[in-house]
């Protein structure tokens, strides 16, 4: 993870060669071309650098180790308050992060006791300590936003003072309601500086310090939960049982704090980025504890509340934050399990199977787990350095966050004989020291284990601190406040041995993800050897940006913005590069470069039985690719467009008679981008089955297959980003093994219709076989009877499965962008009335002129459509504008690398181009990009409308060009002239513009108009 606060882009490309000349300005250095600048310079001697080399870095007083960050020479910057000054304010914030556990804790002795009192269960009481425990977590990511935008000292007086009220509400009430309430905001509010702490030792203290302050801040709030119930066990046996005697000690704390606050407390944030010259007057000490100096100084020195709010997925999606979080839940909430498990034993009678033990007796208990993390902190406080500094030495000075994480190894040491131990002895009934010992190594490891990581955490993401711990405190009250609901019935019903053994093997589990931490860890900080390219910060970290900007269905918009304003190469992603430099086309697509399709495409293969069904556009397979490809290719070559025109003319025909009878007869309002799909679709029918699907006689979804399509493709472009959601959610085995058994059917409606069809088709062929004659429609030469003849010719590769996957790839990709490209030819006609006026001119005086014949259906052929300059104009521009396919079609670089437009780009690299970008390209297609102007075609020279041409990229590029473009290019151009001399169409509402949808194909919305017969050499109106 990256400093922001240190290191320019610059900086980043340098090789560690260049590390004298870097470390003059900053300790932050790189350590090689392709890794982050995680890494820290701490030691000059180490790195045996002469004196010029850091003579601008200012050192520790031990004359070799290096200040990071480098300090101000301001007095109120913190990092340069007195030894005594930063260490009280140390233990006022550790004092501070102690309430929330020890103020969640005190209720554990006094549940039985509120039982009685309030006639209820003492298992529902404690409804009100699990839902306390809850808000910890909870409230810990309110206040990161909170006190990121307001400061530390105001979070701290507030929270404790709120804190302080709502524990005396608990204390005074009688009512169980009241009190459930409370206690709820008791751990909003009280967990505070469970979080803002570690902002705190950032702010305080240098980094080679990091580990020994965080230990004590630690120490305190993980002993906290121990000391409530130890002094309120003692209280409950010293009072009869009163349990408000505990919340009194939890008040009296919490007011003791609150003195402290305001008698020591002070604003540690300080903007480093502003001049000592212009650093705001700090004014009293009082102010600042009250947020009053804050607000008054807010503008320009503390962040935005929506900045501070989206911090908190920069990190949470950052690919190693979600591993530490499960790896500290899984270590540590078996604490709170031994918490409860003991506690209720010690207590329960020996006749029923317990220790028969004293309040006063458990209190001493309670000990145990105190002693537990005095001994932790007081060996990782040394250990801890010593590692820290011997990965130093023998790393050239150098330190990476991954070298904190060998302590948790010696942490697991300890936790998983202990919980063993316990777990055994509670099985056993032995003597309660067995117990006392495995729970002191348990509490033991688990406080090394959590020093250790949250260590790491912080170096990983040292300019995020609040956002680590409030991550880090939220996975261990989670797992805490689980854990409280089923460990004691585990135990009971399967044996504590049993029970604490699965833990003590999850606490191994979790040790594996410290070994992927260390081994992935340095190489998962966002780098890919891409630091240096532009692009939206959070893109650089994680591909839930790419997730959420493609779910707001509109990233065409936002790519075309950041080429603009970054230039020709972009990052979407930490390993993914956008491309708008046209010579990209070739170095990407050409033919024999390598490249293969990324895993966005397979989340497009359709299920049918729980099987993919890998196809031409979907298979990142290149095989297997050229192989489906030589099978059917003669399909869909220009000269077999011929034989395809009969089925267009007959779909065209009906359709215009179908938009004559249900649209222009009646003056009925048309959606004519769904009614230009039912075409499209019944068209692609026609051409693959010698079948239309229904579309256009219904004038209907049928079975709802275009709406299952829009919200396929819906899926698809989000999840894409991501392609490993998609077998966590619509193809994962399970799913997949119960549509093959026909328990549940995931199989998508394209694919049903396309089975019955090659059902039919090979009845028929089977009783034609055995009567010695032709099938029907074979001869007619339909998609399917060559995708049969391919299986016959090729069998052992063509088999049922790939003619069904070629069947069902036409209605995928042959509806859905023929529709969209049609729809956007008349949207932009009728949008531009001079256009729509120049084409019909041209249509009627081809008709005069012999060129195109008047025949009754009103069907152009395609020879006629051709010789249209115009037409084939607007066509084209349209293409330009509004490409049916809004992503950029991404590709993979080879491993070896790739040199695109002049730059390296490393191998492994997903990188594209987006057609919404590339013909928007002023240099090839005008300054007026933006604007809809067929003239452009016709007005170019020859090399420039060859050059326009070439960069066209609405069908793809290179052997991976759509298959279907020929068929896509006959329906367009015989529909738009057929349908404009049939018709005269205008907007439904003149005032209405479209609205469109990019779910990868950019489907247009709101798109409303009406039809008008139109006699032959009307105008048009």
């Amino acid at each position: 993870m990256a400093s922001e606060e240190h290191i320019s882009d610059s900086e980043k490309d340098v090789h560690i060669a260049d590390t004298e000349k870097d470390i003059r300005t900053s300790a932050y250095v790189p350590t090689s071309d392709e890794e982050e600048t995680d890494t820290v310079l701490l030691d000059v001697g180490a790195a045996h650098l002469d004196n010029a080399a850091y003579n601008s870095l200012k050192l520790a007083k031990d004359g070799h180790t290096v200040l990071v960050p480098q300090p101000t020479d301001d007095p109120n910057d913190p990092l340069n308050w007195s030894w005594t000054k930063k260490h009280v304010i140390l233990v006022l914030v550790a004092f501070t992060a102690f309430l929330g556990d020890f103020a969640s804790a005190a209720g554990v002795p006094t549940i039985i006791a509120q039982g009685m009192e309030w006639n209820m269960d003492p298992n529902k009481v404690n409804y009100a300590g699990n839902l306390n425990v809850i808000m910890l977590g909870i409230g810990g990511l309110f206040w990161i936003i909170i006190s990121s935008w307001w400061g530390r000292a105001p979070v701290m007086f507030w929270s404790t003072l709120l804190g302080l009220f709502f524990t005396l509400a608990c204390t005074l009430t009688t009512s169980f309601s009241v009190f459930y309430g409370f206690r709820a905001l008791m751990g909003l509010t009280l967990t505070s500086f469970q979080v803002t702490g570690l902002a705190c030792v950032k702010d305080m203290f240098y980094f080679h310090e990091h580990a020994r302050k965080i230990g004590i801040w630690v120490a305190l709030f993980i002993v906290s939960p121990y000391i409530s119930p130890l002094f309120g066990n003692f209280i409950l046996a010293g009072t009869d049982n009163n349990w408000r005697a505990v919340f009194w000690m939890v008040f009296g704390t919490c007011c003791l704090d609150l003195v402290l606050i305001v008698l020591f407390a002070d604003e540690t944030f300080y903007n480093r980025s502003i001049p000592r010259d212009q650093q705001p007057a700090r004014g009293s000490r009082i102010m600042r504890v009250l947020g009053v100096w804050q607000i008054k100084n807010h503008r320009g020195y503390f962040s935005s509340f929506g900045l501070c709010a989206r911090r908190l997925f920069t990190v949470l999606f950052n690919p190693i934050m979600i591993p530490v979080m499960v790896y500290f839940m899984m270590s540590f909430q078996w604490s709170v399990g031994i918490n409860i498990t003991s506690s209720i034993l010690f207590a329960t009678p020996q006749i029923a199977g317990g220790y028969g033990f004293s309040s006063k007796s458990v209190g001493f208990l309670y000990f145990t787990p105190v002693v537990g993390v005095i001994l932790g902190e007081s060996f990782g406080h040394f250990f801890n350095d010593y590692l820290a500094r011997r990965y130093v030495r023998t790393h050239n000075g150098l330190f990476k966050p991954e070298a904190r994480l060998w302590m948790n190894y010696i942490g697991a040491v300890f936790m998983f004989p202990g919980l063993i131990l316990v777990g055994q002895a509670l099985q056993k009934h032995m003597n309660y020291g067995v117990i006392v010992i495995g729970w002191g190594m348990y509490v033991f490891g688990v406080m090394l284990a959590a020093v250790a990581i949250t260590a790491y955490a912080l170096d990983s993401f040292p300019t995020a601190s609040q956002e680590v711990a409030g991550f880090l405190n939220f996975a261990r009250v989670i797992g805490g406040f689980t854990v409280g609901y089923y460990q004691q019935p585990w135990g009971a019903r399967d044996g504590y041995s049993a029970s604490f053994g699965v833990q003590a093997a999850i606490v191994g589990v979790a040790v594996v993800i410290i070994v992927i931490l260390q081994k992935f860890g340095a190489k998962n900080h966002f780098n890919h050897g891409l630091q240096k390219y532009p692009g939206p910060f959070l893109a650089s970290l994680t591909d839930w940006w790419r997730f959420f900007n493609v779910y707001q269905r509109r990233p065409d918009v936002t790519q075309i913005k950041l080429h603009r304003q970054h230039g020709d190469i972009i990052r979407l992603g930490p390993n993914a590069l956008s491309f708008a430099d046209p010579k990209a086309l070739k170095a990407i697509y050409g033919l024999n470069k390598g490249f293969i399709k990324s895993g966005f495409y397979p989340v497009q293969q359709s299920l049918s039985k729980g099987e993919r069904l890998p196809s031409l556009f979907s298979t990142t397979d290149e095989q297997y690719h050229a192989q489906l490809r030589r099978s059917v290719n003669s399909a869909f070559s220009m000269s077999a467009l011929v034989q395809y025109e009969l089925f267009v003319d007959e779909t065209t025909s009906l359709f215009l008679e179908r938009s004559r009878t249900a649209f222009a007869d009646k003056g009925a309002i048309c959606d004519f981008a769904q009614w230009l799909q039912f075409y499209a679709f019944d068209v692609i029918g026609d051409i693959t089955y010698s079948k239309r699907h229904g579309f256009v006689e219904r004038v209907e979804d049928v079975d709802g297959m275009v709406t299952y399509l829009g919200k396929l493709f819906s899926y698809v472009a989000p999840i894409g980003q991501i392609p490993f959601l998609d077998v966590l959610i619509l193809k994962n085995p399970i799913l997949g093994l119960l549509d093959k058994h026909n328990i549940m059917s995931f199989t998508f409606p394209v694919v049903t219709f396309a089975r019955a069809r090659m059902d039919e088709r090979l009845a028929e062929m089977k009783s034609a076989s055995q009567e010695g004659r032709d099938p029907p429609d074979v001869k007619r030469g339909d998609l399917l009877s060559i995708f049969l003849k391919a299986k016959a010719d090729r069998p052992e590769f063509f088999h049922d499965g790939r003619v069904l996957t070629m069947a069902v790839s036409m209605a995928f990709a042959g509806s859905e962008t023929t529709a969209i490209s049609l729809a956007a030819v008349f949207y932009y006609l009728l949008k531009n009335p001079p256009s729509y006026e120049k084409l019909m001119t041209e249509l009627d005086t081809a008709i005069e002129d012999g060129i195109m014949e008047d025949r009754p259906s009103g069907v152009v052929t395609w020879t006629e459509s051709q010789k249209m300059p115009y037409l084939d104009a607007c066509i084209k521009e349209t293409f330009r504008l509004h490409p049916a396919v809004g992503l950029p079609l991404e590709r993979v670089v080879p491993p070896q690398g790739a040199e695109i437009c002049g730059e390296l780009v490393p191998g492994g690299t997903i990188v594209g181009c987006n057609a919404w970008v590339i013909h928007r390209r002023p240099e090839v297609f005008g300054a007026d990009v933006d604007t809809y102007r067929p003239e452009r075609w016709i007005e170019a020279s020859q090399d420039q409308r060859r050059e326009m041409e070439g960069t066209m990229f609405q069908f793809g590029m290179g052997s991976r060009t759509c298959i279907g473009k020929n068929i896509s290019l006959l329906e367009i151009y015989k529909l738009v002239p057929s349908f404009l001399r049939r018709f005269e169409v205008e907007f439904a509402d003149p005032n209405q513009d479209w609205k469109l949808h990019n779910a990868w194909f950019v489907k247009q919305l709101n798109f409303f108009t009406k039809f008008k017969l139109r006699e032959r050499g009307e105008k048009v109106t």
